[in-house]
């Protein structure tokens, strides 16, 4: 063999072996390998000057022995917005064709594949009660639901909804206010530090929360008037399964003939900057700005196929 030929077979050796030593650590430690795939890229070496041209990777994704997908409503309390988003994943390899999903009469018309996952989205108008189905032929999983709903946001008695920007009188702090209804948990994120808000993230059960946070706690703005700067904070309150990230063993919550899924309802919310204005009256009621981003608190395609592939791990792994 030469030099160069032995060079080559040791490095496609050193990209190859990880991939061998992982399968064999899954079946040692009684992991069945069908639910297991392993996508690896190709190595390629140039003829003229050796060199590995395509990087290696590999990612394990976890698959069940039958269609498990993931179904996910969201909205927003906000009183102009009236559309409802609706996202679809599922394992791409467990089915000859694209399902038929339907949602309060409306069917899924836009799918793409990533990888070994397939994701469908459309956007419908809003509707308290859900009623869907995912279906193949005469197999259907299918159920409804009611969506949960942030019925009331507030700080010192001044709505949130539909704010950009809100003004309210000055006082001695900030009272904010969430109510909720229809909901299984509300989980609050705090994208930054800030001393008002010790924890970065809560899962509640309650259907209100408040948060008062003092004028000493805060900055003044450049016209010297308290700012708190509460769209730091987002609101998710939800019905169906638990946080994505909580790492829990979580296992589908509805079930037929075309398989098992994650269904879930959220209704999002992030809060606006609010300032005080000693100009402004208790008696004085701003009607806040309507100005806002449409896709605010909305997942992206790319995160929730990654929750749905954490799910199925969770699941995988809690065996």
């Amino acid at each position: 063999m030469k030099g160069r030929d032995f060079i080559i077979a040791i490095i496609g050796f050193i990209f190859i072996a990880p991939v061998f030593f992982t399968s064999c650590e899954e079946e040692s430690s009684g992991t069945s390998t069908t639910d297991t795939i392993v996508s690896v890229d190709t190595i390629y070496s140039s003829d003229t000057i050796f060199s590995v041209d395509t990087i290696f990777s590999s990612d394990t994704v976890y698959l069940a022995g039958q269609n498990v997908f993931m179904l996910e409503f969201q909205t927003d309390p906000d009183p102009d917005y009236n559309t409802m988003n609706v996202s679809f994943a599922m394992n791409a390899n467990n089915i000859s064709e694209i399902p038929d999903i339907e949602v309060n009469g409306t069917q899924m018309q836009n799918f793409y594949t990533q990888g070994m996952i397939l994701y469908g989205n459309m956007e419908i108008p809003y509707g308290k009660s859900v009623q869907y189905s995912v279906s193949k032929g005469d197999s259907v999983t299918d159920g409804s639901l009611i969506m949960p709903e942030i019925v009331e946001g507030s700080v010192n008695d001044s709505s949130l909804f539909g704010a950009s920007a809100l003004s309210i009188p000055e006082a001695a702090s900030f009272d904010l206010y969430y109510e909720f209804t229809d909901m299984d948990y509300t989980r609050i994120e705090k994208r930054d530090d800030h001393p008002w808000l010790s924890e970065q993230t809560m899962n509640i059960t309650a259907n209100t929360y408040t948060l008062s946070i003092d004028t000493t706690d805060v900055e003044k703005n450049y016209s010297g008037n308290y700012e708190a700067d509460l769209y730091h904070l987002n609101f998710s309150t939800a019905k169906g399964i638990g946080p994505y990230s909580s790492g829990a063993g979580l296992t589908p919550n509805v079930s037929g003939e075309f398989g098992s899924g994650y269904v879930s309802a959220t209704e999002r919310h992030s809060p606006t900057w609010v300032y005080m204005d000693p100009a402004l009256k208790s008696s004085d009621r701003e009607e806040p700005a309507k100005s806002r981003e449409e896709d605010q608190g909305r997942m992206k395609p790319d995160e929730f196929i990654n929750a749905y592939k954490q799910m199925i791990k969770n699941s995988h792994l809690a065996r």
